[in-house]
């Protein structure tokens, strides 16, 4: 089966841009792989407003928030985010 694309969204493409390199190498890690492998569950889901399921992926400390579009092949990522830490 040929690999999936993925896409980030244009907000999610700025707070991209303020990630550290490791945190982007392991994001670019992990998309590339879901590309391979896209039926991957993920640790969450959710459906938004207009009925899109997301799924939510925990890396380290970052959530990844991304929903499957099988028609044309590709992950589209909508969410990059801090994981709200737990310690004070």
């Amino acid at each position: 089966m040929e690999p999936y694309t993925w896409a980030l969204d244009r907000a999610c493409a700025r707070e991209f841009e303020t990630l550290e390199p490791k945190e982007r190498r392991q994001i670019f890690e992990f998309l590339d792989s879901l590309a391979r492998h896209p039926f991957h569950e993920g640790h969450m889901r959710y459906r938004d407003c207009a009925g899109f399921e997301f799924r939510v992926c925990f890396l380290g400390d970052l959530d990844l928030h991304y929903r499957l579009d099988h028609a044309a092949r590709e992950i589209r990522v909508a969410v990059v985010e801090r994981h709200p830490s737990l310690e004070q």
